[in-house]
C-alpha cells in the first residue's frame, strides 16, 4: 500500500515536471486571473451606471428636453408599464423607463406582466397588454401601445419617449382643462356606457387623458362658463335657440374652442353662424359604395370610410393608415363666397368619387335603397373641417395672423355616431375615438407640448442584407476566418519544428 501511494505521488510529480503540463497549468491560471480581473472591474463599473448608446439612431438615448423635464420634477412620479413579457414592447419600454428613473429619484418605475402579476395589474383597472400608466398625486394618464409604436409603418417607430413626456406634462399641470358637452337638445348621453348610442366610452377616454368632463345646459346656465376649454355640441336632434347660438358665437369671438357634430337631416340652428366661415350643412345622407365599412357582420355603404386630407389632426391616421368610419353622416360644403374675416379652414376627410349625398330621406327606408340622381349632392364630399380664425383686438384695428395672435378654433364633423360606444366596441376601430381626442388636442395645442423625434426600431436581420453584403459575409466567415485559423496553426507547427 505504501509503495502504491509513493508510485502515485511520483507519477503526479512527473506529470507536473513535464514542460507541456507546466505551460498548460500556467495558461489556465492566467485565464482565471484575467476573468477574475474582468469580473472585479465590471462589479465596480456597475455601480456607476455607465452606458454608451452605439445604435445608429441613438435608440436608447433620452433627448435633452426630456432630461431637463425629468430633472425638474418636484413631486413623486409613478410610471407603471403593464406588459406581456418577451414580446418586444416590454424590452423597449423597460429600457426607456429605467433611463428615465436614473434622472430623478422621485421617479418610481414598475413593470408588471399582466399574465403573472394579475393582482397588482388589476389595481390599475386595465384589461389589455402594453398600457403604461403615468401618475402624479391623484392625476393619471394612460398611454396605449398604439400611441407608442407605429405598427403599420414599414419601419416601425417607437414614440415612447414623446408619449410619456407629454403624459408627465399633462399630470403635472396645476389645473385640469374642462370640456363641456351641451345638453337639452337630445344630444348623445355623456354618462351612457350601456347603449351603443352613448358617449360613455368617449368620456372615459377623455377622463383618462386628464380632462375634466362636464355637461352644460345653455338655457339653464345662461352663459358658457369661464373655465370652458372646449365646448362640444354632440349630435343634437333638434335645433338650438337663437339665444343659445348667440352664446356660442360670443364664446368663439373671444377665442373659444369648439367641436360640433351634426347628424343628417337635422336643423341645428347653427346654419347662419357657420355661414360666417362659408360653411354649409348639406341636407343629405352620405352614401359611398366604393369605400365603406365592409365587415363580416356589417356591410353598409351608408357608413363611409373617407380619405384623409393633410392636417395636424389627421397626420397620425395618414402615417399609420388608420381607418375611421362614419355610421350616418352628412356632407359639409364650402360655399365659395369671399368673406372679410381673417380665417383659414382645412378639409379633414373626403369621400370617394363614387359617393353622393342622398337628399331623399324616404329612399333610405325602402328597398333596394338609395340611387343617385340629379337632386343629390355630387362628390367628392367633405365630412369634416378644421377652422382657425385670428381674433382682432378691440384696441387694434389690424389683424395679424401670427402664431402669437389669439385664435378661435373649431372642428365640425357631419356625424356624431362615429364617437359613440358602437364604433368603440368594434375591433380595430379605436381610431374613431382617437379622431375626437386628436381634435381636442389640436384645439388646445396639447399636441405641441413637446415634440421629440420618434426612434426607428432598427431590427437588422439577415433577410435585409443586399447581395454584395451577403457575398462579403460569406467570404469573411466561410473562407477568410478558417484560413486565418489554419494559417496560424501551420506557422506554429513550423516554428516548433525548427526548435
Amino acid at each position: 500500500m505504501k509503495n502504491m501511494i509513493i508510485n502515485i505521488a511520483n507519477s503526479i510529480k512527473n506529470i507536473f515536471n513535464k514542460r507541456n503540463t507546466r505551460y498548460g497549468t500556467a495558461s489556465i491560471l492566467i485565464v482565471i486571473l484575467i476573468l477574475g480581473c474582468f469580473w472585479f472591474v465590471s462589479k465596480i463599473l456597475s455601480n456607476f451606471n455607465l452606458q454608451y448608446d452605439v445604435t445608429a439612431n441613438k435608440q436608447y438615448s433620452l433627448s435633452p428636453q426630456t432630461v431637463k423635464i425629468l430633472k425638474d420634477l418636484k413631486e413623486e412620479l409613478r410610471i407603471t408599464a403593464i406588459v406581456k413579457k418577451n414580446m418586444g414592447f416590454d424590452r423597449y419600454m423597460g429600457e426607456l423607463l429605467k433611463d428615465m428613473a436614473k434622472q430623478n429619484s422621485k421617479i418610481k418605475v414598475k413593470i408588471l406582466d399582466l399574465d403573472y402579476d394579475k393582482a397588482a395589474a388589476s389595481a390599475y383597472k386595465v384589461n389589455d397588454y402594453n398600457i403604461t400608466v403615468v401618475e402624479m398625486g391623484d392625476k393619471r394618464k394612460d398611454i396605449f401601445e398604439k400611441d407608442v409604436v407605429s405598427t403599420y409603418d414599414r419601419n416601425r417607430e417607437f414614440k415612447g419617449e414623446q408619449a410619456i413626456v407629454n403624459a408627465i406634462l399633462s399630470v403635472s399641470e396645476a389645473k385640469k382643462k374642462v370640456i363641456y358637452f351641451t345638453e337639452g337638445h337630445r344630444e348623445r348621453e355623456l354618462e351612457d356606457v350601456q347603449n351603443v348610442s352613448g358617449f360613455g366610452f368617449l368620456k372615459q377616454l377623455l377622463v383618462n387623458d386628464n380632462y375634466e368632463v362636464k355637461s352644460l345646459n345653455l338655457m339653464k346656465e345662461g352663459k358658457i362658463p369661464e373655465d370652458c376649454t372646449v365646448l362640444v355640441v354632440g349630435g343634437p336632434q333638434f335645433s338650438f335657440g337663437n339665444k343659445e347660438v348667440d352664446m356660442v358665437s360670443t364664446f368663439l369671438d373671444k377665442g373659444g374652442k369648439a367641436i360640433m357634430l351634426f347628424d343628417p337631416f337635422v336643423a341645428t340652428g347653427f346654419e347662419t353662424l357657420l355661414g360666417n366661415w362659408n360653411l354649409k350643412l348639406d341636407n343629405d345622407f352620405v352614401v359611398d359604395p366604393k369605400s365603406y365599412l365592409n365587415m363580416v357582420v356589417v356591410k353598409d355603404p351608408g357608413a363611409p370610410i373617407p380619405e384623409w386630407q393633410n392636417h395636424i389632426i389627421t397626420e397620425p391616421f395618414i402615417k399609420n393608415r388608420i381607418p375611421v368610419f362614419f355610421p350616418a353622416s352628412r356632407s359639409i360644403s364650402d360655399t365659395g363666397r369671399q368673406g372679410t374675416r381673417a380665417y383659414s379652414k382645412d378639409k379633414l376627410m373626403t369621400t370617394s368619387d363614387a359617393s353622393w349625398g342622398e337628399t331623399n330621406l324616404q329612399s333610405l327606408k325602402v328597398q333596394p335603397g338609395p340611387k343617385e340622381d340629379d337632386k343629390d349632392v355630387k362628390p367628392p364630399l367633405s365630412l369634416g373641417w378644421a377652422v382657425t380664425e385670428y381674433i382682432k383686438d378691440k384696441k387694434d384695428s389690424k389683424i395679424e395672423d401670427t402664431e402669437s395672435s389669439k385664435q378661435m378654433k373649431f372642428v365640425i364633423i357631419g356625424d356624431s355616431d362615429f364617437a359613440t360606444n358602437a364604433p368603440a366596441g368594434i375591433g380595430g376601430m379605436q381610431g374613431n375615438l382617437d379622431l375626437f381626442v386628436n381634435s381636442v388636442n389640436w384645439l388646445i395645442d396639447e399636441g405641441s407640448k413637446i415634440s421629440i423625434r420618434p426612434k426607428t426600431i432598427d431590427v437588422r436581420s439577415l433577410q435585409s442584407l443586399t447581395g454584395t453584403q451577403w457575398t462579403i459575409m460569406f467570404i469573411m466567415t466561410i473562407v477568410v476566418a478558417p484560413l486565418i485559423v489554419v494559417g496560424g496553426g501551420i506557422l506554429v507547427f513550423l516554428k516548433r519544428r525548427k526548435k
